[in-house]
């Protein structure tokens, strides 16, 4: 299980250019209570890829560590909808100033309406 452990610590340090250490107790004791759960190497890069693609220059970039990605969210984030990243930055490009950007298609624009329900 250290060779999991080591895994999947380096690839979030790999994703994140951060330097996360996979001797920590608290990362051991995350990582091991998921694999226990039956969750595997893959699953964890997966989290590590969905919340990097979302969280990355962002203002929660600080919590793309072990104790954010690998507790008890961890099987919510797994599920998420791998579109929802693209959702959020449309959501925060439609709240800056509007002269910043050429205006959006029409057809563009009923696409992204129907994706977040309006």
């Amino acid at each position: 299980m250290k060779k999991e452990i080591k895994d999947i610590v380096n690839y979030l340090n790999s994703k994140t250019n951060k330097n996360f250490r996979s001797k920590t107790k608290n990362a051991i004791k995350l990582i091991k209570a998921r694999l226990n759960e039956g969750y595997v190497i893959d699953d964890f890069k997966k989290v590590i890829d969905i919340k990097t693609k979302e969280w990355l220059n962002s203002d929660f970039e600080k919590y793309l560590r072990p104790i954010t990605l690998f507790g008890s969210k961890f099987e919510s984030y797994l599920n998420e909808n791998k579109d929802r990243s693209t959702i959020n930055k449309i959501k925060a490009i439609e709240t800056e100033d509007d002269d910043k950007f050429m205006p959006m298609p029409l057809e563009i624009k009923k696409d992204i309406d129907k994706k977040l329900g309006r």
